[in-house]
């Protein structure tokens, strides 16, 4: 009872109004009280941090998730806002939200970041350069957002040690605009999201780890790495995200938002067993 309360009266603090000058104004983020109230919970259960590694955090934020309901599509408000739903997530977001968890409490000394911090984090890993400006302002493409998490120093993606290049072109967003509402019948926007794709192709070498390489170099892949399974579709970089997790035997499986199985689960599968394409990897800094 008196842990309830405690997690209360800290969303009602959390949402407090903002003093002039003092804090971000959370006017224009979208989320609920009952989202504050998720983050109290699941900040307290990493505080205080155990552990040297990112991985640790990461992956103790990604089990408490677990059994969160999959929904697709709840960024999607025009215009766009800043969302920041815990009640709810699919594998980018579920993603995300570890990250931004991770990199607060890393940072942290012995309390618990604010919820506002937590949002402007959020908006950090999800928007160029940090900033909300319209639909094209937004990471689409999984590797867009890596690339920008790693400019800023948050993670480092380590697919090139392990695997082989990859000839990674990108225009599926605006070759099948009519897929996404905010830019059906928008030329404008959709030539927006056209240079984005138009830069990704030269911003970086890539590289992914072939399926069948899997078995050979999993043991070099770590509890709190962040798994890319890549994609056949032409146009497209990645299909799912998860995070890596070995079970007491060692076998690595990994956490994901599930859309087969409507929630966040353990994939019972292993990596090497469900993966049919091929992975890039990411691991937190320290």
């Amino acid at each position: 009872m008196m842990k309830r309360l405690f997690l209360i009266m800290a969303a009602a603090l959390l949402f407090r109004p903002a003093l002039p000058a003092a804090e971000p104004d959370i006017t224009d983020i979208r989320t609920t009280a009952a989202d504050s109230l998720i983050y109290c919970r699941i900040m307290q259960t990493l505080m205080p941090v155990d552990s040297l590694t990112s991985g640790g955090p990461m992956v103790k934020a990604a089990l408490e998730f677990l059994g969160t309901p999959y929904a697709a599509g709840t960024l999607e408000t025009i215009p766009e806002r800043l969302t920041v739903n815990l009640r709810e997530t699919d594998c980018i977001l579920f993603v995300e939200t570890c990250t931004a968890m991770t990199v607060l409490i890393k940072n942290s000394s012995d309390t618990i970041p604010s919820f506002r911090d937590f949002c402007e984090t959020i908006r950090r890993l999800r928007y160029r350069d940090g900033k909300t400006d319209g639909y094209a302002s937004r990471l689409h493409y999984t590797s867009e957002w890596l690339q920008q998490a790693e400019d800023k120093g948050i993670l480092k993606e380590i697919t090139h040690e392990y695997g082989m290049p990859l000839r990674q072109k990108f225009s599926f967003m605006s070759s099948h605009s009519g897929l996404y509402p905010q830019l059906k019948n928008n030329p404008g926007t959709t030539a927006m999201i056209r240079a984005v794709e138009e830069r990704l192709d030269t911003a970086a070498a890539y590289y992914q780890i072939p399926a069948d390489d899997i078995p050979a170099m999993e043991q070099n892949i770590k509890d709190g790495d962040i798994i890319c399974f890549t994609s056949r579709t032409e146009g497209l970089d990645i299909t799912h995200v998860a995070i890596a997790y070995r079970n007491k035997d060692g076998a690595l499986h990994f956490i994901h938002a599930s859309s087969k199985a409507g929630k966040v689960i353990i994939e019972p599968s292993t990596l090497s067993g469900y993966c049919r394409t091929g992975i890039r990897i990411a691991r937190l800094n320290e």
